[in-house]
């Protein structure tokens, strides 16, 4: 995905859609929206932000459904792994940054699972299907049919899909 955004010119034929983007990345596993504002210091001062500042936030965690791991490679180990603003202290970090004006753009997740249905989430959990953090959420397709891919989550809370087929 950061390719995709700022991929510099490289003579090839790929440039990202932002190639001059300041790219931030946290070294934290997993990736979380409040890794990367850890890394960028006070929390408190959202409010200075470039109004143009994009998240990528490409992070899950394991569901209700899910056997506890989301780190294996085949879609039994991932199944039932939700997006990790299903986490009360990732959906508030979300929201707040998106009230700010920044873009949260936030994977759907790999656990085949369906986010418009409450019986996907812990009972301590965000519930999705009831609560918008504000981030567009993006599942994966298999490309250029625009059919959903068979590891993605789906439901009313993704709000778009992307090519997740031989990426």
């Amino acid at each position: 995905v950061a390719g995709i955004i700022s991929a510099l010119d490289n003579g090839h034929g790929i440039t990202g859609f932002a190639p001059q983007t300041d790219l931030l990345t946290s070294v934290d596993r997993p990736t979380t929206l409040l890794a990367l504002l850890d890394g960028m210091g006070d929390f408190e001062h959202k409010n200075e932000l470039p109004v143009s500042t994009i998240f990528v936030v490409e992070s899950q965690h394991a569901g209700i459904l899910s056997d506890g791991s989301c780190i294996g490679l085949t879609e039994a180990d991932q199944y039932g792994c939700v997006p990790i603003e299903t986490d009360p202290e990732q959906f508030a970090a979300i929201e707040y940054v998106t009230a700010a004006g920044v873009l949260v753009i936030e994977g759907a997740g790999n656990g085949s699972v369906d986010l418009g249905s409450a019986a996907t989430y812990w009972p301590y959990e965000i519930d999705l299907s009831t609560n918008d953090s504000g981030a567009i959420l993006v599942g994966g397709s298999q490309g250029s049919n625009h059919q959903k891919i068979s590891f993605s989550n789906f439901g009313s809370p993704v709000d778009a899909y992307a090519w997740a087929q031989g990426v």
